[in-house]
């Protein structure tokens, strides 16, 4: 409700905020490895229609954040209710593919970061977290290079 009452220069942001706001139903598929993400990705996008996708990474190499891909897709028609008012169901959903560790980390940092409440966090703070998303992503990267050559046996 309050992005749908968001107000810019003092006008309403949506005039139609049910078929404006993207993401208003969610979802997000949590993976082990990364290479999966893609792999996920790939596989749903070809279910579903894209209006918009983004591989969401921080803007510099030498920094460390938020980590995910996001995907915008329509809402198939079969899922509702033939009988409900299909003027009252937005037009899409967002839909988010994360390994475990991004979707821990920025579970921690939306509280910890992103709504740091009454107070600002201070730089020190701010670096403490950028350096708990390094551990993260050297999580990842560990993983992911060492299932292959635990399983390459098993196939």
């Amino acid at each position: 409700m309050e992005k749908a009452n968001a107000q810019t220069e003092g006008k309403p942001k949506y005039d139609e905020p049910l078929h404006q706001i993207q993401d208003q139903i969610g979802a997000r598929i949590v993976a082990f490895y990364k290479e999966d993400v893609d792999r996920i990705a790939n596989e749903v996008l070809r279910y579903f229609r894209a209006i918009e996708s983004k591989n969401i990474i921080p803007e510099r190499k030498w920094e460390f954040g938020y980590f995910g891909q996001h995907h915008v897709l329509l809402l198939p028609n079969n899922v509702i209710d033939p009988d409900f008012d299909g003027g009252l169901v937005p037009t899409c959903f967002e839909l988010q593919i994360k390994t475990l560790f991004q979707h821990a980390w920025s579970e921690a940092n939306h509280d910890l970061g992103y709504k740091p409440g009454q107070r600002a966090l201070e730089p020190d703070e701010m670096r403490q977290l950028a350096y708990t998303s390094a551990q993260a992503w050297g999580a990842d990267r560990t993983f992911n290079e060492q299932f292959p050559k635990r399983n390459a046996g098993e196939n």
